[in-house]
């Protein structure tokens, strides 16, 4: 008997007051049982509701975490691919400086690793050229004399899968800057 209100008619007052009782006359209610065969899962008598709140508390914070852990990793990989453009940006300044001063730039070719480029441009271009990217692999170039191309292969290492310019959307693919502007790039930057 549930005091002549309905079965499943949940007043938060008597659950606060005497949760386990409450629970107990719910299922003891004199609503049909599901047959033996068909027999549907029961809770035992002793969860509580607010034992099920709890539970519910459990598996939210382990959904909340694993997400949590996701957009992080996310964020880290962003910031590596930010260092490295920074790194690349720094190095086409400084080639652009060389050319301001000289007329042209160096002639580097095929491509070589960027050290190469600490003849031509420390100390009055740039202070340090840096040597590696990110993920601790050497940022290339290749030049003429009227053009030059700065890269990184990425998180791979490797060169590329993105061989042809424009945004990409897996983090192994190549970062590439071309004559002032960024030709391949994370389509996750809105301007590089």
């Amino acid at each position: 008997d549930c005091g002549g209100r309905p079965a499943f008619s949940f007043h938060l007052a008597s659950l606060a007051a005497e949760p386990t009782v409450r629970w107990r006359r719910l299922r003891s209610s004199s609503l049909p049982k599901p047959a033996a065969s068909r027999r549907m899962f029961m809770f035992p008598s002793h969860l509580t509701p607010r034992h099920l709140l709890g539970l519910a508390g459990v598996i939210l914070g382990a959904v909340l975490t694993v997400f949590g852990i996701r957009f992080t990793l996310e964020g880290v990989r962003r910031s590596v691919v930010r260092r490295s453009i920074g790194d690349i940006r720094a190095i086409g300044a400084a080639l652009e400086s060389y050319r301001a001063t000289n007329g042209a730039y160096p002639l580097i070719s095929p491509r070589q690793p960027a050290q190469v480029l600490i003849a031509h441009l420390v100390p009055s271009h740039i202070a340090h050229v840096p040597g590696q990217d990110a993920w601790n692999r050497p940022f290339f170039v290749s030049s003429s004399r009227s053009s030059f191309e700065l890269s990184s292969f990425g998180a791979d290492g490797r060169d590329g899968p993105n061989i042809s310019d424009g945004p990409f959307h897996t983090p192994d693919a190549d970062i590439v800057f071309r004559n002032g502007h960024f030709v391949r790039y994370p389509s996750w930057l809105s301007h590089p």
